[in-house]
């Protein structure tokens, strides 16, 4: 089987936070938690924010909240 790689680069300003239903799956995108996997727990649309639990690390356990573009669904196929 023939696997492709491929690398693109895109400016930020490109992408869009895509943001699972409550109880989904997410990963910390930037920050210290950055790279730790997280479950939506509430989505605060006034401030563009979402409460995550973390599921790992340090701070596992811990709920915090985070903005939209700090964060992004997480595809656990």
């Amino acid at each position: 089987m023939l696997t492709l790689q491929l690398t693109l680069g895109l400016a930020q300003e490109f992408l869009e936070t895509v943001i699972p239903k409550v109880g989904g799956p997410m990963l910390v995108l930037n920050g210290r938690h950055r790279g730790l996997c997280c479950c939506l727990k509430a989505i605060d649309v006034d401030h563009f924010a979402v409460r995550v639990t973390l599921r790992e690390g340090p701070a596992k356990g811990e709920t915090v909240e985070l903005p939209y573009e700090d964060v992004s669904k997480l595809d656990v196929a």
